[in-house]
């Protein structure tokens, strides 16, 4: 009887330890099989996490090659690449695939969602990017020089935004060419573009609006809505031989300042801020026309500093997609497009700064804002749309053609400049 009550003791006792090692064998492989998930989810999470990394790096590595977002009402001109969405698709060094969807909106916020290889994890990663100021005042005239402007050869300078056309802080010499102001007899008149054409005209209440006015016929803004509009009133001459009211010279405010004082008057920066936090190209070239010809991608769209004395010949062609060529002969351009958009080319204005004198032989055509912090020199020729500044003389005997744009210079801010983040927008989840 002892013996029998012995075996089933000992019987209850293995079945005891066998539950408890079955138990904590069970206990131990749950916890095992959670810390895999934890860690596996750990990773897949940490795969999302980068992919999504890697989806804001493509954004601004794309905002630097020039691509912007595309929004309705034209808020940054005509995009021929829009950059509205995307997906990021990349493998690393382990032969994983990763993929990452993108989205930027009109108001730089930037979403890129990434997925792990397995696609089991998402991270989404919110990022509000900024624009700087290129251009922090707008200049008001096509020409503006602290020195004296002496500029021989067929000149023609033209302001349809104003009655306004050369600011001198020294002599301008009489018979400098023609320049052009606005005309207060501009009536509304019809215009008709073949290519797609944002131009300014009425809206139901007889105040500026816009209309594509591709194939169709549009009527412009009269006077003086059409003032508030880049080349769209008509011209009247000011000045033929000699100095008309829309030359100012010998202004002493002007002249007092010093090339850098000018500089920040008009982009709220330093040369030498500017150039290293503002310029995204620093050219390698002192020649306008070698920078071109071995960096066309750089010609548009672009802030281009250029170092010390510089030069340009040949024929090179700024903020515009597509070539100018000869010399216009003084034509009007007062149908709101410009010469480069009528040429059947796409605008997209370029600011240039030179660090010193510029000496122009050939042909240069700019599309946006040229300033020289130097003298201006040379016999060739420069056809400048957007504005002209020179912190030092205007001594150039070729001929010219500036005609003041406001909206190629507000252009520049727009679509020239690179996003940065701005502080405090980041956000995951």
């Amino acid at each position: 009887m002892k013996s029998s009550q012995h075996g089933a003791a000992t019987l209850i006792f293995s079945i005891v330890v066998l539950l408890l090692v079955t138990f904590v064998t069970l206990s131990t492989s749950t916890s095992i099989i959670s810390e895999l998930k934890i860690g596996n989810n750990d990773y897949r999470s940490k795969q999302a996490f980068e992919a999504a990394e890697a989806g804001i790096a493509e954004i601004f590595r794309l905002f630097a090659e020039g691509k912007r977002p595309a929004v309705a009402g034209g808020m940054f001109g005509t995009i021929s690449s829009p950059l509205n969405s995307d997906t990021l698709t990349f493998t690393n060094s382990l032969g994983q695939i990763f993929t990452a969807n993108l989205s930027v909106d009109g108001d730089f916020n930037l979403t890129s969602v990434g997925f792990s290889d397995d696609l089991s994890a998402t991270k989404t990663i919110t990022i509000r990017a900024a624009l700087p100021t290129a251009i922090n005042n707008l200049p008001e005239n096509p020409l503006t020089a602290r020195g004296a402007v002496n500029i021989g050869g067929a000149a023609n300078i033209y302001n349809s935004e104003g009655a306004s056309t050369i600011w001198a802080g020294g002599d301008v010499a009489a018979g400098v060419g023609r320049t052009y102001i606005a005309n207060p007899s501009t009536s509304g008149r019809s215009v008709t573009h073949s290519s797609p054409a944002v131009v300014p005209v009425p809206d139901a209440n007889g105040v500026g609006g816009v209309s594509n006015c591709s194939g169709q016929t549009c009527t412009l803004l009269p006077y003086p809505q059409c003032l508030e509009y880049s080349l769209t009133c008509e011209l009247t001459k000011a000045s033929d031989g000699e100095n008309g009211v829309d030359v100012i010279s010998n202004d002493s405010a002007l002249a007092e300042l010093s090339k850098d004082e000018v500089f920040i008057n008009y982009t709220g920066e330093p040369p030498s801020q500017f150039r290293n936090q503002t310029a995204n190209v620093i050219s390698s070239y002192s020649n306008f026309n070698d920078f071109y010809t071995n960096n066309p991608d750089d010609s548009v769209q672009r802030i281009i500093w250029f170092d010390g004395d510089s030069s340009s010949s040949g024929g090179p062609t700024f903020g515009c997609s597509i070539d100018m060529s000869g010399n216009d002969g003084g034509t009007q351009y007062t149908e709101a497009l410009t010469r480069c958009e009528l040429g059947g080319g796409t605008l997209n204005p370029v600011m240039i700064v030179v660090d010193g004198d510029l000496t122009v032989a050939g042909n240069l055509y700019i599309f946006g804002a040229l300033i020289v912090l130097g003298d201006l020199k040379g016999s060739g020729s420069v056809d400048v749309t957007g504005a002209l500044v020179v912190t030092g003389s205007a001594a150039e005997s070729g001929s010219k053609d500036i005609r003041f744009s406001s909206r190629a210079l507000q252009l520049i801010n727009e679509n020239a400049v690179t996003p940065y983040a701005a502080s405090g927008g980041w956000s995951d989840f």
